[in-house]
């Protein structure tokens, strides 16, 4: 299987992890296994580290709003991981449609930056 398909699925796995948080270990997995894969091209590892920074923040996002839900406003912080996360997801998947490499805010309260300009090939 091609690895920007492999990216793709990632992506794919992490919208569906709200039904099953199995789907979100399965796709870290995957990110974990090709990020420095020696075939995979470096734009392409940039998606894979993006995709693992997303999954870590992700838990940090839901155990916040699950210990913010006592005062009742981790609603909030998981209707806003939501948004964050899925944000990420179509930005990513549109990168990848365009060959881009993430570029920097990736971070915890970024949203993704990804450079379809000048892709960096291997």
């Amino acid at each position: 299987m091609k690895d920007q398909t492999l990216a793709r699925i990632v992506y794919i796995l992490y919208f569906f992890a709200f039904f099953t948080g199995l789907l979100a270990i399965i796709g870290v997995i995957i990110a974990y296994v090709k990020r420095n894969s020696p075939d995979t091209p470096l734009w392409l590892r940039t998606h894979f580290q993006f995709q693992i920074k997303t999954f870590w923040y992700g838990v940090a996002y839901l155990l916040i709003a699950i210990l913010l839900s006592i005062i009742l406003i981790g609603w909030l912080v998981y209707i806003w991981g939501i948004i964050w996360l899925f944000t990420r997801g179509i930005k990513g998947l549109i990168a990848i449609n365009h060959q881009g490499m993430v570029t920097g805010k990736d971070g915890f309260w970024g949203l993704g930056e990804f450079d379809t300009v000048q892709v960096m090939r291997n």
